[in-house]
């Protein structure tokens, strides 16, 4: 396991399906990830990314899905599926 600076988390895998641009990053059990980090990094990877999934454990944990307008909204399954916006422009989370 290997603590990475953007992510602010120990990470134990990272997984980015370009046809779907989807990435999904697997954490330790009980561990999050800084949610502009975790965005950051899968636009390094593809500045088009979709959506994202993170796995505390074996557990669906948090999910960040971009809108047709360029902010992001996450859900956290471990709080019963609770959507809330994130206003933020992508443009801004990377920079």
């Amino acid at each position: 396991m290997t603590f990475h600076l953007t992510l602010q988390c120990d990470v134990l895998r990272v997984e980015y399906n370009f046809n779907s641009q989807a990435g999904t990053l697997y954490l330790e059990d009980h561990s999050c990830c800084d949610m502009i980090g975790c965005i950051n990094f899968f636009r390094s990877i593809d500045p088009e990314v979709k959506q994202i999934i993170t796995f505390s454990g074996d557990r669906e944990d948090t999910g960040y899905t971009r809108t047709t307008d360029d902010k992001w909204w996450s859900y956290h399954k471990r709080l019963g599926g609770r959507s809330e916006p994130f206003a933020l422009p992508i443009k801004k989370a990377i920079g």
